[in-house]
């Protein structure tokens, strides 16, 4: 009961950053609940995949203590033991593109080194969004991009560690593969050759603005389950 409860609240209070979390009863009754949107969505986008992702997390794992929701724009899970705030690599999932690199030896190559760019970005920014986007050319002609998330709950540190071991196991379940996503609870990677996320959303989030505005008067203002 608790956990139809919370999730009822879900969808409409996450906020404009895209995260949610709460917990719930008390003793062996406590649920505790995160969801995450993928932080190149528009809060109206975020609030429908959530409400889309509690549903179907209901109806699969109803009885269960403890389980996790993947969807390509958003993951919700929940736990009888405490999460906010500890860093959780698995369980993982993967999904890859059936086609395959020209040359993996130097598409990896560049892969890791924008990887490894955007992972000190997505860990060690200051925006409310922990995440980096980014491309980079690849030697065989084709533009490679790349998203990287985590929850904004844990430490840089350990932003760093989840999104590390996520790019380390690319080579061995995904070899030569032209698009990867590596789900895990605390974080997400993804790179393809062709472009995916919204980069308009992106450059707006990670804007800094170098002066203060001043008002013109008169100026009008699918999916993985485990």
């Amino acid at each position: 009961m608790n956990l139809h409860n919370l999730f009822s609240y879900v969808s409409s209070n996450i906020d404009n950053n895209g995260f949610y979390n709460a917990s719930k009863g008390q003793n062996s009754d406590r649920v505790n609940i995160i969801a995450l949107c993928r932080a190149d969505l528009q809060p109206y986008q975020c609030r429908d995949y959530v409400a889309n992702a509690t549903v179907e997390l209901l109806k699969a794992c109803p009885y269960q203590k403890e389980a996790v929701f993947w969807h390509e724009f958003c993951m919700v899970r929940y736990s009888n033991e405490a999460i906010y705030g500890t860093v959780a690599i698995f369980p993982y999932e993967h999904a890859q593109r059936m086609e395959s690199v020209l040359d993996s030896e130097k598409f990896y190559k560049e892969l890791n080194i924008l990887l490894d760019s955007l992972r000190n970005q997505t860990a060690y920014n200051s925006l409310p969004k922990k995440f980096g986007a980014g491309s980079r050319p690849d030697p065989n002609f084709r533009t490679i991009y790349a998203f990287e998330q985590c929850t904004p709950d844990i430490t840089p540190e350990d932003c760093g560690a989840c999104l590390t071991q996520s790019a380390l196991i690319i080579p061995q379940c995904c070899g030569g593969a032209r698009g990867v996503r590596i789900l895990r609870p605390s974080c997400y990677l993804r790179y393809e050759t062709d472009p995916f996320y919204n980069d308009t959303m992106v450059r707006t989030i990670q804007q800094v603005p170098t002066q203060p505005i001043v008002p013109v008067p008169g100026a009008l203002g699918k999916d993985v389950i485990t």
